[in-house]
């Protein structure tokens, strides 16, 4: 019965977790997408994949995944 009870608990952890990080791809999402208009707005192009690759910005998104 107790190790019902901590399974139960345990999938309950791992939907809230899972949950969270959800909200947290969603939100860097919008980040990426608003960093995107705003370089095509300054430099009167989309982003290359190598302008991608070179922004900080860029990487101070994905470290604060990787934190969580």
């Amino acid at each position: 019965s107790c190790q019902v009870l901590l399974c139960i608990s345990d999938i309950m952890d791992i939907k809230v977790e899972s949950k969270r990080l959800e909200d947290k791809i969603a939100d860097l999402k919008v980040e990426l997408k608003t960093w995107e208009h705003s370089f095509e707005a300054t430099n009167g192009k989309p982003p290359s994949r190598q302008d991608i690759k070179g922004s900080k910005e860029i990487c101070v998104y994905l470290t604060s995944l990787e934190l969580g």
